[in-house]
């Protein structure tokens, strides 16, 4: 936390069939609460799902 501000990172490395993805996620937010720390994965993966790496499923 930084001036009551948490900030999060959520940094990966994902395979899937052949190809090798790197990500890094950075939120930063103003007295985040609890889930701060789900929320950083939630977002990540709706993402790789928006980019088509992820199925919908998962």
């Amino acid at each position: 936390m930084q001036d009551r501000i948490d900030i999060g990172w959520y940094v990966g490395i994902l395979t899937v069939d052949d190809h090798t993805y790197y990500f890094a996620l950075n939120i930063e937010k103003y007295r985040a609460g609890e889930y701060f720390s789900e929320q950083r994965e939630l977002i990540t993966f709706r993402l790789l799902k928006d980019m088509s790496i992820l199925p919908d499923n998962t």
